[in-house]
């Protein structure tokens, strides 16, 4: 199956294409971050299975997205993905909609959903707090205090983390920090172990399913 996430956030899309990647090695996980790239891929890609749609996408609401999507790509599942609670569920689900998910799920709650989809079962969440509310990250004090305290990292290693979740090369962060490169695959090494992942997708996975901040500066 191919699957189509659109999401104009970069860590968001990476976190959910991890967890697809993970559960389902076999699927085609592609990405786009407005609906104007969404539909070259779209008419590259006819066979899409799947489609999971964040409702804030810049240039056009999520909600007119859907409503092209269902009409434009008959048949093709869509599950928005949303991080505000505060909408009408039946207009999203009148609209089109064969899914929503709230951003605040942790990776499993946000698997079992898209099973339910792909097995052809329109899901809603249970409960939906009838107030704005917004994904609750932690923020970058938080996150810093959960990488001193909770994994005890060091001053070197915060900064090596920082720039690892940006996708800054290695030999960048060798140079600007004045270490040598296997100095810092020693350190990048680290840094997956004690999040339990063996590359950086998967980190930025988990940095998602714990609400954590990149933005450290």
């Amino acid at each position: 199956m191919k699957i189509l996430i659109i999401d104009d956030h970069a860590l968001f899309r990476e976190g959910i294409m991890s967890l697809l990647r993970k559960r389902r090695p076999r699927d085609t996980v592609l990405e786009a971050s407005t609906f104007e790239d969404a539909s070259k891929v779209l008419q590259l890609n006819p066979k899409i299975g799947l489609v999971l749609l964040d409702l804030h996408l810049p240039g056009m609401s999520g909600l007119d997205a859907l409503k092209k999507l269902h009409v434009q790509h008959q048949g093709v599942p869509v599950v928005i993905l949303t991080g505000m609670l505060n909408l009408n569920i039946d207009e999203i689900f009148d609209a089109g909609a064969m899914g929503f998910i709230p951003k605040a799920y942790d990776f499993p709650s946000t698997w079992d959903a898209i099973q339910e989809v792909m097995a052809g079962r329109p899901y809603r969440p249970q409960i939906v707090d009838p107030k704005p509310t917004a994904v609750a990250n932690r923020s970058a004090g938080e996150t810093l205090r959960y990488l001193k305290d909770e994994l005890r990292y060091t001053d070197i290693e915060i900064k090596i983390f920082c720039m690892l979740v940006k996708g800054v090369a290695i030999k960048i962060i060798a140079s600007k920090l004045e270490l040598k490169e296997s100095t810092i695959k020693t350190y990048n090494s680290k840094i997956y172990a004690s999040f339990g992942v063996r590359r950086r997708s998967e980190l930025l996975g988990e940095i998602y399913t714990r609400r954590l901040s990149i933005d450290l500066s």
